[in-house]
């Protein structure tokens, strides 16, 4: 994966970090919208290490 692609989808979910740690799914329970929004987190930093070990 060439650099370009990974800061894009690095961005993609860093806009969804940034647009759902604003709101609450009312549907789900306090600690599943934690836990989204942990995954969302985690999600981003697995990429960022990705990118910092295999992309030039």
């Amino acid at each position: 994966m060439d650099n370009d692609t990974i800061d894009s989808i690095i961005d993609f979910f860093s806009k969804e970090n940034k647009f759902y740690s604003e709101k609450e799914n009312p549907d789900w329970t306090v600690d599943k919208n934690a836990g989204f929004r942990k995954r969302i987190a985690y999600t981003i930093q697995m990429l960022k290490t990705i990118k910092e070990t295999t992309c030039d």
